[in-house]
């Protein structure tokens, strides 16, 4: 939001954008359909409902068999 008054997207090309990326950022090679899905499904799941709530997954105790604390 601070910025947003101030980005002009049309005084900035994707050629301009793309010069300046470094060559440590480009991909080494291009995903597959297979891999972009997984990405996909697994960036759905962090927002997903069902992780909101995750106390059925913390033990009861450690395993020294002291408790865990609230």
């Amino acid at each position: 939001p601070l910025y947003a008054v101030t980005y002009q997207p049309e005084l900035v090309s994707a050629d301009i954008l793309l010069a300046n990326v470094t060559p440590k950022a480009a991909p080494q090679r291009m995903l597959t359909d297979e891999e972009v899905d997984l990405i996909v499904v697994f960036l759905h799941s962090l927002t997903s409902p069902r992780a909101l709530d995750l106390n059925h997954y913390v033990p009861a105790t450690v395993p020294s068999g002291l408790p865990v604390r609230d």
